[in-house]
């Protein structure tokens, strides 16, 4: 994980290949985070799921996510290890993907983004961005 300056952020702003704005926290996230993995859904998200999952207000795929790109949660830098192969229709369609912090080299699952880091368990999320 490697924080990044404001000015940093706004040089690479233009360049993300997914970008999404959170709406909220399910009441049970801390608990996903402390096992690092993080759930999206864009709004609305099944109730069941709900309780798991990082709600996305708005969301923005511009480009094919892969291996070696970078995954921004807030200012906060996590470089991309494996990529699922649903990946892409997941976030497009539903604003969902699983993310493990675990650095896998190969996806667990086609809706699997794999990273390398630590998710903090209490983080805050407000932005979501891979590059």
């Amino acid at each position: 994980m490697i924080s990044m300056s404001q000015g940093q952020r706004k040089m690479i702003s233009n360049l993300s290949k997914f970008d999404a704005t959170v709406l909220s926290h399910g009441e049970q996230t801390k608990d996903i985070f402390a096992k690092q993995c993080l759930i999206t859904f864009k709004h609305p998200v099944p109730l069941d799921l709900q309780a798991f999952c990082v709600t996305l207000k708005e969301t923005k795929l511009n480009e094919e996510v892969m291996q070696g790109d970078h995954l921004y949660l807030n200012d906060e830098m996590y470089e991309i290890t494996s990529v699922g192969a649903h990946v892409m229709h997941s976030l497009e369609t539903y604003g969902h993907a699983s993310i493990y912090f675990d650095a896998r080299e190969e996806a667990l699952l086609p809706g699997c983004i794999h990273v390398r880091g630590v998710l903090d368990k209490d983080i805050i999320l407000e932005t979501i961005a891979i590059k």
